[in-house]
């Protein structure tokens, strides 16, 4: 995993943001971020592909977590140092 994935505030925040809400569509979480869609896709993705999100729709595209917050702290906090 990239150890600037969780160094990059829109990660953390849509990690945050899922958590709260349960599931969103990749629309409406770049909306309320306030990023951009595509961008937000390649992070999402990535986040992905190390078992900390899951895509449970393709049209639309709509994620949620995968693991617990405390799971996700082990694996930032490897990651960071």
């Amino acid at each position: 995993m990239s150890s600037k994935l969780f160094r990059r505030p829109t990660v953390v925040r849509a990690i945050l943001l899922l958590q709260e809400e349960g599931e969103l569509n990749l629309n409406a979480l770049a909306k309320r971020l306030g990023t951009n869609r595509h961008r937000l896709k390649k992070y999402l993705d990535e986040l992905s592909e190390y078992g900390i999100v899951e895509k449970t729709s393709n049209t639309p595209a709509v994620y949620k977590l995968k693991v617990s917050m405390e799971e996700i702290l082990k694996v930032s906090s490897r990651e960071m140092y």
